[in-house]
C-alpha cells in the first residue's frame, strides 16, 4: 500500500466511522443522504466532497419531514442548488453560504519550513504559560480565535508557540480526530508579527512533531481565506475534503 493509499485509508475510514457508511463508497461516483440530530439548525444542510462521493448531511427531522431516501445512491453529475432540491425533493432555494477545504499531509510529502532566526520555538503549557497565551489571545478577535479553533477553557493538548523578547508572536495547537489518530491544526498570529511567515513555520514545527508521533496533520481553512490557504501548500499538504454548507430558504 502506498503513502497515499494510506492517507486516504486514515482519512476515509475516520469519515466513514462519522457516516456510518462503507469506506468503499467514497471511491464510488454518488451522493450518500445521511441524517442525524447532531446539526444545530433545520434551516441548514451540509455536504462533503470525499472522494468521488457526495455526503447530504441533514437534520433528522428534515429528513423525516421530506421522507427522503437515505443512504448510498449512484449519481455522475456534481452536485449543485438544483441537484439538492430534486434530490430531496424539496422546492426550496439552497445559498452555498461557507467552503471549507480539508487538507492532510504524508510524511514523504512534507516540505519543512525554517524558524526565523529571532524568534524561539517553546512547548506551552496552559497553566505554567497562561500570562503568554492570554496577552496573545486578548491581542486577537474573537473571529480570529474562532477561526483558529481555540477554546479558552479547553486547550489543546499539545500547544507550541514562536517567542521574541518575552512575547508570544505565533501560536499553532492541534486536537485530535478519531484514536488520535488526525491532528486538526489551528494557528493564530500576533497582529505585531503578521506577514513575516511565522504561520508556515510554527504549522511547519507542529506538523513535525505529528510525524514524529505518527500522528496524521490536518489544516482546515475556509475557501476564500487566501493567505491561510498558502500554508497547507508550502507544507506540502494535500486537499482530500471539501465540506459546503448551505441555508435552506423557501421559494
Amino acid at each position: 500500500m502506498t503513502t497515499s493509499e494510506l492517507l486516504q485509508k486514515t482519512v476515509y475510514g475516520y469519515w466513514a466511522s462519522r457516516f456510518d457508511c462503507d469506506i468503499d463508497f467514497f471511491s464510488q461516483k454518488g451522493i450518500y443522504i445521511f441524517a442525524n440530530n447532531k446539526l444545530s439548525d433545520k434551516k441548514k444542510l451540509v455536504t462533503y466532497q470525499i472522494g468521488k462521493l457526495t455526503v447530504v448531511w441533514i437534520l433528522t427531522e428534515l429528513a423525516k419531514e421530506l421522507d427522503c431516501k437515505l443512504g448510498f445512491q449512484a449519481y455522475n453529475e456534481p452536485v449543485s442548488s438544483k441537484i439538492l432540491s430534486s434530490i430531496l425533493g424539496i422546492n426550496r432555494d439552497f445559498e452555498l453560504k461557507s467552503t471549507l477545504l480539508d487538507h492532510f499531509l504524508a510524511s514523504p510529502d512534507f516540505i519543512p519550513q525554517p524558524i526565523p532566526e529571532k524568534f524561539a520555538l517553546k512547548r506551552l503549557d496552559p497553566k505554567d504559560d497562561k500570562e503568554l497565551l492570554s496577552k496573545l489571545f486578548n491581542a486577537c478577535t474573537a473571529e480570529e480565535l474562532d477561526d483558529a479553533d481555540i477554546i479558552l477553557d479547553e486547550p489543546d493538548p499539545v500547544i507550541i508557540g514562536l517567542i521574541y523578547k518575552g512575547e508570544l508572536a505565533a501560536y499553532a495547537s492541534h486536537r485530535y480526530w478519531g484514536d488520535e489518530e488526525i491532528a486538526d491544526i489551528g494557528v493564530l498570529i500576533h497582529p505585531n508579527y503578521r506577514g513575516q511567515g511565522l504561520g508556515k513555520a510554527i504549522v511547519s514545527s507542529l506538523c513535525a512533531w505529528c510525524i514524529k508521533h505518527n500522528v496524521t496533520p490536518m489544516y482546515r481553512v475556509f475557501d476564500d481565506n487566501a493567505i491561510s490557504k498558502k500554508i497547507p501548500t508550502k507544507l506540502g499538504f494535500g486537499e482530500l475534503v471539501t465540506i459546503s454548507t448551505y441555508d435552506i430558504k423557501k421559494k
